[in-house]
Formats: structure tokens, sequence, C-alpha cells
């Protein structure tokens, strides 16, 4: 019998969740009511994946964002359009 291969290694885009930043802090990040630390090499991206600081990002805007292996959040983007 040959093993089947489990598909659950590849980062697929839908491991990418959506929500709305509900608070913020230096390192952490509350999504939807969910807190959530901020990865040592986490990556800040607009919606056509130009570059962000984590300063850019403000309460109440909409979000989409990877959690790494131990459930923090690796990759942050922006939805909304700058203001």
């Amino acid at each position: 019998h040959e093993a089947i291969r489990p598909t659950s290694s590849f980062r697929e885009p839908d491991a990418m969740k959506s929500g709305k930043i509900t608070a913020k802090s230096h390192d952490a990040v509350t999504i939807d009511g969910h807190a959530y630390a901020l990865h040592p090499n986490v990556t800040f991206s607009d919606s056509v994946g130009g570059k962000m600081k984590w300063g850019d990002f403000a309460v109440n805007s909409s979000v989409r964002f990877h959690l790494s292996k131990d459930g923090k959040v690796d990759q942050l983007v922006a939805l909304d359009s700058p203001g």
C-alpha cells in the first residue's frame, strides 16, 4: 500500500484568517476579541504586497493574518486602503 501524504504541511492561502483589529500593543494584537502575540519576524504589508510598519495599523482596521505554529501572528495584511 502506498502511504497517503498529509496535505496539512502545505501553506495554502486559506490558512490566512481575516478579522478586525480590536486592540493593539507594541508586541501583541487583538483581532475580533482574540489576543495574539506578534512573532519576532512578523511581516506587515498592504493588500497589494507593499511594506508597512506596525504603526500603520489602527484599531478597527480590517486585516488578514497568518499564525505561526506556536500561535503567533507572523503575517499581517491591511485590507483597508490607507486613509
